[in-house]
């Protein structure tokens, strides 16, 4: 009569060790090249193949469509800044629609290939352009209903310390972000 086998009392019989074809980590390395040969900035024509980025497409259109998007949402920010402050007449939230802004467009802009420094000041001009579009839209819906002050008296009595606030958390948000 045979006793069933418990585990453990027998070993398996050894099978040998397959190798991989190629390390793991090697399918990082062409990532990793054409990061750095951007970072340096190439002109996009290194060795074939190492120009392409996520999707196929060449990685030199990624500046190009980071700093469009962070226009967007630069106009975005500002046409919502226009529309609280100037037909909803509220003031309370136009900080942090400001500082959602600035991190809008820096988190979009830490996605592109470029130094540190030029995302950081990119981001932090787009940023300022929105808050003084928003600035403007809001002196211009302020004359559509019949006033009659220039731009800056209308900012600096209508507004106040809340200009450059505004500027300062859009500007700070947005340089932070893009590390």
């Amino acid at each position: 009569m045979d006793r069933p086998t418990d585990p453990g009392d027998r070993r398996p019989a050894r099978t040998p060790r397959q190798r991989l074809d190629r390390p793991p980590g090697e399918r990082y390395a062409s990532r990793a090249g054409a990061q750095a040969a951007l970072d340096r900035g190439s002109n996009g024509e290194a060795e074939a193949g190492s120009d392409r980025g996520k999707g196929g497409r060449a990685a030199s259109s990624r500046p190009a469509s980071a700093i469009s998007l962070g226009v967007v949402i630069s106009l975005a920010g500002a046409l919502m800044l226009v529309v609280l402050g100037g037909l909803l007449a509220l003031s309370a939230g136009l900080l942090v629609v400001a500082a959602v802004m600035g991190w809008a467009i820096g988190r979009v802009l830490a996605t592109a290939p470029r130094s540190p420094g030029a995302r950081r000041a990119i981001a932090s001009v787009l940023a300022a352009d929105g808050v003084l579009l928003a600035q403007i839209g809001l002196w211009l819906v302020a004359r559509s209903e019949g006033g009659v002050l220039g731009l800056v008296d209308y900012l600096v009595q209508t507004w106040g310390v809340l200009v450059p606030l505004q500027l300062l958390a859009a500007v700070a948000t947005a340089w932070w972000t893009a590390r």
